[in-house]
């Protein structure tokens, strides 16, 4: 890990075994143990902003099937084939996920935009929180509104959307104890966090008709970035674990 903290983010990005490591399928190395194999564990906020900024959809794509093998270990790993149905508690149906074959182009978007966070950071300066929390809900997002997997997509896109924003640290027990809310299966009742959901105006279902639109809504890129304005952009339109 020294050696990662004292490289460029470029390099940090480059040396990340994502694409490469053969154990993720292994069910006895936990999602802990994962991002220190892959060299994710004390990335530093600039480090993490760089891994999104270079990064390609395939890597997007990879880390999450990486991150759903984890959290979702007794569930298919393999894309559904239809486009999932989201039910409230009564059994009615309030919207439908992506076709299959939309999935692709809404993470595609999602991180997109998430890289146009990160050029106005970079030209306007602020707060650097709040643009990994930016990236951090469209990275999320883009896993919700693809709903690829039959079971376990808010697991995933809640830890995804953690490690962006927060990170991971073994050494920090807020952190270990932070990461196991967020990735824990989320039960009918008495879960203590919020998820990533569309509220107000887009919760009858339109984020599903219109994924561009709902993540240019996340992305608020006519609001400043500085650590305030964010809030306000989200009232309405969405929640996440962190608002």
């Amino acid at each position: 890990m020294t050696e990662i903290l004292s490289q460029t983010p470029a390099e940090t990005r480059d040396n990340l075994q994502i694409g490469t490591i053969d154990h993720l399928s292994d069910s006895g190395v936990g999602l802990g143990d994962m991002l220190a194999k892959v060299g994710f564990e004390g990335l530093r906020p600039e480090e993490r902003l760089a891994l999104v900024e270079n990064a390609t959809i395939e890597d997007y794509m990879v880390a999450v099937d990486a991150i759903h093998r984890k959290v979702a270990p007794d569930y298919s790993h393999e894309p559904h084939p239809e486009p999932m149905k989201l039910v409230d508690r009564d059994g009615i149906v309030k919207s439908y996920t992506a076709l299959p074959e939309e999935r692709a182009g809404i993470m595609e978007y999602a991180l997109s935009v998430a890289k146009q966070i990160i050029k106005k950071y970079r030209q306007e300066g602020g707060s650097i929180d709040d643009a990994l929390q930016r990236c951090a809900n469209l990275a999320a997002f883009g896993v919700v509104l693809a709903h690829t997997y039959e079971n376990g997509n808010g697991r995933t896109a809640r830890t995804l959307g953690e490690l962006i924003h927060n990170g991971y640290d073994s050494t920090s027990a807020e952190s270990v104890a932070d990461l196991a809310v967020i990735c824990a299966e989320r039960p009918e009742k008495g879960f203590r966090i919020n998820s990533y959901v569309p509220t107000g105006d887009w919760a009858d279902g339109r984020a599903n008709r219109s994924p561009v639109a709902f993540l240019d809504a996340v992305a608020a890129l006519d609001r400043p970035l500085d650590g305030v304005s964010y809030a306000a952009a989200a009232s309405h339109t969405f929640t996440t674990p962190r608002m």
